[in-house]
Formats: structure tokens, C-alpha cells, sequence
């Protein structure tokens, strides 16, 4: 489809893309937790209006110590309780303790939590034969219970199940999920680089909403822009299979992977800079519907540029065009300069 260049299209196209997305969040999504924590602003009566604060850089892969934790974390202050202190003096907001096939650890973040700016989503990082992913929910019993289902080596250290087999368990409990590190040998286009109709299938997997890269330089792999034509063809295929606008992609998140305090916010590379999620409240509803629309609502800070084109049209709604390295396409997203500008 392609982009529209006036305003009038412009605001067009933004509003359809929200209410699709919208639409669709209605019919998989939880309902937020009764007095779960909301942003400081409150959240707004519309998606595309919702407030600077709202645009924060998120953490959705942390590892744990102790019993409960991950086996190869060895640094002993990475406790729940530790963890949720460094993330809330790091500035952030929302974030997810995902251990190896352990989830022990989620309640007391929990717990320590309560009470607190600080939205801690219940997830899992498993180990699976084709890679590792990442497994979000809403609520801790949600996420008991959809790991009473997995077949989990006695060591802990593997997750038998295949990757559309754990997302469709996980969509019983209205969880979703992100191929993580995609990119590293414990990743899916290193644990599994065959292209065929098993890995096909699981990018058709409806609960699959991002791909987690280690690099920002990695942003186009499965895209429409991707170099790499059996990568490309499998983005394509993804969006006929779930009937989505052509040129829909996968939300692309750095996080920081930490297995220590002093990592805990930040890159591959050290520096503070992971993935902005433009969400209208800190709840699990509106994560998903960040990661649904991604092309509006999830930058990579590594590229965010350094000026924002704007567009007028009746509401004044703001756009930045984004020019692809590899084709040349273009494509107004409705971005406020919180998202897209650096602070």
C-alpha cells in the first residue's frame, strides 16, 4: 500500500492503523489489572494524543539470581529486590525479569514492587531447540500456569518445546512472545537456519510480536527491507498468513539482557540506549498494543534520528519519514518528538 503524502491521507492512514490495532487488542488482550500502576500523567482518552512521559525506554529481558534465577547469573546483588531497586534509581518504568526456564523469582519482584512507578511484567526466557524466546503476561498465576504445561529438563537449563508450541500454549493465557537475541548463536536464525515451513510457522504465530536484536545494525533482519532474500520472503509470507497490510513487520527491541546489576539498562555495547515504547498507560495492555504498532510506537534509540520532519494537518499531528538503506521506501508514521527525537 502505498504511504499517502497528504496531510488529510496522512491522518487517514494513522487513524485506520490505530483502530485496527486497537481493535484487534480488544479481542486478545487482558483486561489491565485493577490498581496496577498507571504513568504519573494518567493515561489519555486517545492513542495518538498520549503524553511525552508515556515515551520511555522499556526493559524486557532481565536475569536473576539464586535458587529461582538463571543458572549462569553469578553476580549475587542481582536479586528480585536488587533488581527492582536498580531499575527504578536507572530511571525506569516497566520492566520483565525473564529467567531461564525458572520463574521463581517473578513473584518476589512482584511483591517488592508493590506500591511502586515501576510495572514488572511476568515472562520467562526459554530454551528451546530452535532458540531462545521470551514469554510475557499479565499476571504471575498466568504465567504459573502456562509453565505447568512445558516439558522442562530436571537441570532447568532446557525448555523441550518447540517455539509455536509455547506460544500457542501461552495464547491460552493470553501471553505473546519475542524471539530472543535473534541474531547470537542461541538465537532462532542461528538455532535454526534452515528456512522451511517449521520456521515459517513460527513467524505465523499471531502471539509472536518482536524479534530481539543485540544490534541496532540488525533492525531490517525479517523485514521488507531485509538483503537477505529467504528472510525477506518469510516477512511476506508472515503478513498473508495473518492478513496483515502488506509491509507490517515485526517490532525489532534491544533490552539489555542483564546478568548483572551494572548491566541492567544497557546495551550490548555498555551505553544507555535500548528500545523507546510509546505506550498510552504502563499496563500490559498497552505494551502489547505498543508492539502490535510497532512502525508508530517502538524506536530503536540507537537510531532515532536527530530532527523530526513535521506535517501539518487539522489535529497537527507530527511525522517523521523513515528512508530505508536497502529500499529506498518511505513511510510517514505518526511519531510525537518524544519518541523520535533524542531528550
Amino acid at each position: 500500500m502505498a504511504c499517502p503524502r497528504t496531510s488529510s491521507g496522512l491522518q487517514w492512514h494513522v487513524a485506520a492503523r490505530t483502530m485496527a490495532a486497537t481493535s484487534l487488542c480488544s479481542m486478545i488482550a487482558p483486561k489491565p489489572r485493577a490498581g496496577g500502576p498507571v504513568c504519573s500523567c494518567g493515561s489519555t482518552s486517545e492513542l495518538l494524543r498520549a503524553s511525552s512521559c508515556a515515551c520511555a525506554s522499556r526493559v524486557l529481558h532481565i536475569h536473576s539470581f539464586g535458587d529461582g534465577g538463571s543458572y549462569d547469573v553469578t553476580d549475587a546483588t542481582m536479586t528480585p529486590e536488587g533488581i527492582v531497586d536498580t531499575a527504578i534509581a536507572e530511571g525506569l518504568d516497566l520492566i520483565a525479569i525473564t529467567d531461564h526456564n525458572r520463574i521463581t523469582n517473578v513473584r518476589r519482584a512482584l511483591k517488592y514492587a508493590e506500591g511502586r512507578n515501576l510495572l514488572v511484567v511476568p515472562g520467562v526466557e526459554l530454551s528451546t531447540p530452535q532458540g531462545h524466546l521470551l514469554v510475557y503476561f499479565e499476571m504471575a498465576d498466568q504465567l504459573q500456569r502456562f509453565f505447568g504445561k512445558l516439558n522442562i529438563s530436571d537441570d532447568q537449563k532446557a525448555c523441550h518445546n518447540t517455539i509455536p508450541q509455547c506460544l500457542r500454549a501461552a495464547a491460552e493465557f493470553s501471553g505473546f512472545g519475542i524471539c530472543a537475541h535473534i541474531e547470537m548463536d542461541s538465537g532462532l536464525e542461528k538455532a535454526a537456519p534452515k528456512f522451511d515451513a517449521f520456521k515459517q510457522e513460527v513467524f505465523n504465530c499471531p502471539n509472536l510480536l518482536g524479534l530481539e536484536i543485540a544490534h541496532a545494525s540488525n533492525s531490517t533482519l525479517f523485514s521488507h527491507d531485509d538483503a537477505d532474500a529467504n528472510r525477506r520472503n518469510c516477512a511476506v509470507a508472515r503478513c498473508a498468513a495473518l492478513g496483515l497490510e502488506e509491509g507490517v513487520e515485526l517490532a525489532k527491541v534491544m533490552s539489555s539482557d542483564a546478568h548483572t546489576l551494572n548491566a541492567l539498562g544497557r546495551n550490548a555495547s555498555g551505553n544507555r540506549r535500548l528500545t523507546r515504547l510509546k505506550m498510552e498507560a504502563l499496563t500490559f495492555a498497552s505494551l502489547r498494543i505498543a508492539l502490535m504498532d510497532a512502525t508508530a510506537r517502538v524506536r530503536l534509540e540507537d537510531l532515532i534520528p536527530e530532527s523530526v520532519r513535521r506535517t501539518s494537518s487539522a489535529r497537527s499531528l507530527k511525522a517523521v519519514r523513515r528512508h530505508s538503506s536497502v529500499g529506498k521506501r518511505c513511510t510517514d508514521t505518526d511519531l510525537s518528538p518524544s519518541l523520535c527525537a533524542h531528550p
